[in-house]
């Protein structure tokens, strides 16, 4: 299987959609990450100069696009499935060439072409090298198609806006169908701060210069020859409001009265009113009972959850496989280490070792009496009392960095004394529970980090509830800790218990097997 792949599609559109789920289906054994389709109706790769492709309705390439988008959704929903549509906006019988965003490694077609020279036309016209070529197997019926009159409007400066996190195929849709609409020029809208704060696991949402440059990388692939411009907004208007040239805005049917402000925005501006094109939602067919019924960015963060993110740290030790588990203030960490002892592993509380640390015969509670003086004692036990010495550290930045040079070490030690342990009893798994775990530079000795969180709100709510806090103490807690994004950006797996306690289950359930099956690897 290849990485990338272009499939060259030369049947009649209209039959595209009695095809399409079987040509899909055959190019997806072929090509695993990227498979652009360049649509080529009445092409005929048999001679040494092929055939022109026939002119097509833009109605059917709009069709083409949904039917060629909806199709791999359904059937191979990780593959990134790319709908080109330069040639369809060059002069008649003119394919212009452009060089796409990933390298081809095979070149694939629906049977109506003959291997070198279909070699020779993806060299000349995609820039292609060193790639293989391969015929689809299949018959497909054959029409002469007569061109009509079914065109579709177009504008010189069509804009359009969205997150367009984890790009999907709602996405593409959408961008696709502003560039069949679009001249000269397209904008294009990135939500960004308060926009995106309201949304779903936000903290999973990519970063906006990582959005930006994923949409850039889509435009010049779907539509090469109009100049883009991608934005990012942190209001419902952004540049809509600003570009009097813009003649067409591309919504949803959900963003559709989002689409009507802008005109009214644009009318008290003193600009002229846009057209307004609204796309159909696309129903997610593969979506879990708690997902969206549509095919939506929310829905693609949830399946993040408990799936892994990035491949396992190398370490040197080889006798057991070690994962710590961390995250903000009140977001499950321990809810979960229960759950995967409920499944078999083992975990160490690395926070109740941080009470041994303290303890009169450890090497700690030498250098922080040292440190701090006899005051963070208890006057009859001589123990160190941890609200005298959190007294004495609070608001002073130097003497809490002193305080965790200290402590930090000798929990490591002692958590490796529990993992040494637990290894002679045969253990080879083992969980770490550590809320500073990242912050006391851990993550050098484990294989993974998994990371749970809840959104601030819930977690202020939480604390609250708990430790019975008026708000803005509980809130002063959260913010005293590293956030949410900073944690997540270390992650191996990510775990959320905001949901019901079932929805947690699942998760854990589904991170643990994912898990068994890279073990054997390490």
């Amino acid at each position: 299987m290849s990485p990338n792949g272009l499939l060259i599609l030369t049947q009649p559109l209209r039959l595209l959609g009695r095809n399409i789920d079987a040509l899909i289906q055959s190019a997806s054994s072929h090509v695993r990450n990227v498979l652009y389709v360049h649509l080529a109706p009445g092409a005929h790769f048999t001679k040494s100069i092929p055939s022109p492709p026939q002119l097509v309705p833009s109605t059917d390439i709009s069709k083409a696009v949904l039917q060629i988008y909806g199709g791999s959704a359904n059937l191979c929903s990780d593959l990134d499935v790319r709908v080109l549509l330069g040639n369809f906006h060059s002069p008649p019988h003119v394919a212009l060439a452009q060089t796409l965003s990933k390298p081809l490694h095979v070149v694939l077609c629906d049977g109506k072409a003959d291997a070198t020279f279909l070699t020779k036309y993806a060299a000349k016209y995609f820039n292609a090298s060193n790639f293989e070529v391969k015929i689809l197997d299949g018959e497909f019926e054959d029409e002469e198609v007569v061109a009509s009159d079914e065109a579709i409007e177009t504008y010189k400066h069509v804009c359009l806006g969205g997150t367009f996190d984890r790009i999907h195929t709602g996405h593409k849709i959408l961008l696709s169908e502003a560039c069949v609409r679009c001249q000269d020029a397209i904008t294009i809208g990135v939500t960004d701060g308060p926009m995106i704060e309201s949304k779903t696991l936000h903290d999973l949402i990519e970063p906006t210069t990582t959005r930006i440059s994923t949409v850039k990388s889509l435009i010049s692939d779907i539509r090469p020859s109009i100049t883009s411009d991608v934005v990012p907004i942190i209001d419902p208007f952004g540049p809509s409001i600003v570009k009097p040239d813009i003649e067409c805005l591309v919504v949803s049917d959900e963003t559709l009265r989002g689409g009507n402000a802008v005109n009214k925005k644009r009318v008290e501006k003193g600009l002229q009113e846009v057209e307004i094109f609204v796309i159909e939602l696309l129903e997610d067919k593969c979506r879990s009972e708690d997902e969206e019924v549509k095919i939506s960015s929310s829905s693609q963060r949830k399946r993040i959850l408990g799936s892994l993110l990035r491949e396992p740290n190398v370490v040197q030790r080889t006798d057991a496989y070690i994962i710590g588990v961390t995250g903000s203030i009140a977001s499950g960490k321990t809810s979960v280490c229960s759950r995967l002892t409920n499944l078999g592993a083992v975990s160490i509380d690395c926070d109740k070792l941080g009470h041994k640390a303290y303890e009169p015969d450890r090497e700690a509670y030498e250098a922080l009496v040292e440190e701090f003086g006899q005051e963070i004692l208890n006057a009859e036990t001589k123990e160190i009392d941890r609200m005298k010495l959190g007294s004495c550290v609070f608001n002073d930045d130097a003497k809490r960095e002193k305080l965790n040079s200290i402590v930090w070490p000798a929990v490591a030690n002692l958590a490796k004394e529990e993992v040494a342990k637990l290894i002679k009893q045969g253990h080879r798994v083992i969980f770490l529970e550590a809320a500073l775990l990242i912050e006391a530079g851990w993550s050098s000795w484990l294989n993974e980090l998994w990371v749970t969180f809840i959104p601030k709100k819930e977690a202020v709510a939480r604390i609250m509830e708990r430790n019975n806090l008026p708000e803005d103490a509980a809130l002063k807690r959260v913010q005293s800790q590293s956030s949410n994004a900073e944690r997540i950006q270390h992650a191996h797996v990510v775990l959320s218990t905001m949901w019901e306690t079932e929805i947690t289950q699942k998760q854990v359930e589904k991170a643990w097997k994912s898990l068994q099956k890279r073990l054997p690897k390490y």
